[in-house]
């Protein structure tokens, strides 16, 4: 699947997606961007990234997902690794 479809569709159909990594395997990391947690974690991200995609008739499954935590004044990501089968 080529990134920039992808990409697009992401960036005009599912909300709070900052950043979006494709791999050399063809699965895409999702990234959010946070400063604090608030009660977030990488799993509530992943639960709320399978809905999102899910109402937007996206086939995924979630390889992984984690926190990519850094000291400030580097970005944190709260990360969900997906293989996408269609959209």
């Amino acid at each position: 699947m080529k990134k920039m479809i992808f990409k697009k569709f992401v960036e005009e159909n599912i909300m709070g997606v900052d950043k979006i990594v494709r791999h050399k395997d063809n699965t895409f990391s999702l990234k959010k961007g946070f400063f604090y947690r608030h009660g977030m974690d990488s799993d509530k991200w992943a639960d709320i990234l399978s809905e999102r995609l899910s109402k937007a008739n996206v086939s995924f499954n979630i390889i992984e997902s984690f926190e990519d935590w850094n000291a400030w004044p580097k970005d944190s990501w709260f990360v969900v690794r997906i293989k996408v089968l269609n959209y």
